[in-house]
């Protein structure tokens, strides 16, 4: 089934391509955003977070035949900051994220734009596979692409979906409009990670198009992939929300509890587990506050950060984050 027409000027897409040390991945990333279909304007963007591999160096040989390519080095400063600092620069209406080591499939972009278009929806996510490194994630998971496409399902309230954690992706599986990710302020430039607290930013302010189709392929055994530390993806979780509900002070009190209870019952079963923290623990009577509904469920979401213990990586404190332009 082939994508449907789509109008280049009103379609054309950035692509932000977010790398700290992916050398050895960088060619078949770049392959995927080579065979990306469609007719649409499109622009690349690579942001260098202070890489110490020759990943700078794969881009510029391996993107020499793609259109508008800009490749933007920065300190490492983590996710957050990279991702920003390439929405600050793009020049198209709809805006693609990619992570460093993750592959698009051939048909991705032009699907999500459909998903948008047919929606009504200014976002729109795909889902995604795992392949193991060496492998054409192509040939491996050739059946999975060649399946009817499914409708695209639009979600009216997506932040509702959020809390119990019904609803969730990376850069790499969505696309959506320069305006919403400039109105929503980008990621939370304190958090480390971007993925949550982008989400969480535009699932308040639009409803969002969910398309049942592999975007993208991510590599399985990708030891230094940031998803595979647990430690820092549950506290930046955590960090995330408590810092989404603190910018939004006018959100419904039930579905502040919700995050309560879900946040601080997280960092107690994993100070439980990997810290030993008992009954008698700060850990456990977070929890038990928020299940009662007792105190403020913004101090506890702030409190469950503190469950996770170890070393746990942070933005700069002492450099200026990227700044947006307005919407």
């Amino acid at each position: 089934m082939t994508s449907p027409e789509l109008n280049s000027a009103e379609t054309g897409v950035s692509f932000v391509i977010t790398v700290y040390n992916k050398s050895d991945r960088l060619p078949e990333v770049i392959e995927g955003l080579r065979q990306q279909e469609g007719g649409f304007d499109r622009e690349f963007i690579f942001i260098d977070d202070g890489s110490t591999d020759d990943s700078v160096g794969v881009i510029k040989r391996d993107t020499i035949d793609l259109p508008n390519v800009t490749i933007v080095h920065q300190e490492n400063a983590g996710p957050s900051w990279a991702i920003n600092a390439g929405l600050a620069r793009v020049r198209f209406p709809y805006v693609k994220g990619l992570d460093g080591d993750d592959v698009l499939s051939p048909r991705a972009t032009s699907l999500l734009l459909a998903a948008i278009r047919t929606t009504g929806c200014p976002v729109a996510y795909g889902s995604c596979l795992p392949f193991q490194p060496g492998q054409d994630p192509l040939t491996a998971q050739r059946d999975a692409l060649s399946v009817t496409l499914p409708p695209a399902v639009r979600i009216e309230r997506p932040l509702e979906r959020m809390m119990p954690g019904q609803l969730f992706g990376n850069p790499s599986a969505w696309l959506a409009s320069r305006a919403l990710l400039l109105a929503a302020g980008g990621a939370d430039p304190r958090v480390f990670i971007q993925d949550v607290s982008i989400t969480l930013r535009m699932a308040a302010r639009a409803s969002f198009a969910i398309l049942d189709y592999p975007v993208f392929f991510w590599p399985q055994e990708a030891d230094d992939r940031l998803s595979g530390n647990q430690l820092q993806i549950l506290h930046d979780v955590n960090r995330a929300y408590a810092n989404f509900f603190a910018e939004h002070p006018n959100l419904p009190p039930g579905m502040r509890w919700q995050a309560a209870k879900r946040l601080t019952g997280r960092a107690w079963k994993w100070a439980h587990r990997k810290q030993g923290a008992g009954i008698g623990s700060e850990d456990f009577w977070r929890y038990a506050r928020s299940l009662l509904g007792l105190g403020d469920p913004l101090a506890l979401m702030n409190g469950s950060c503190s469950s996770f213990i170890g070393t746990i990586r942070v933005p700069p404190k002492d450099s200026i984050a990227p700044a947006l332009p307005a919407a």
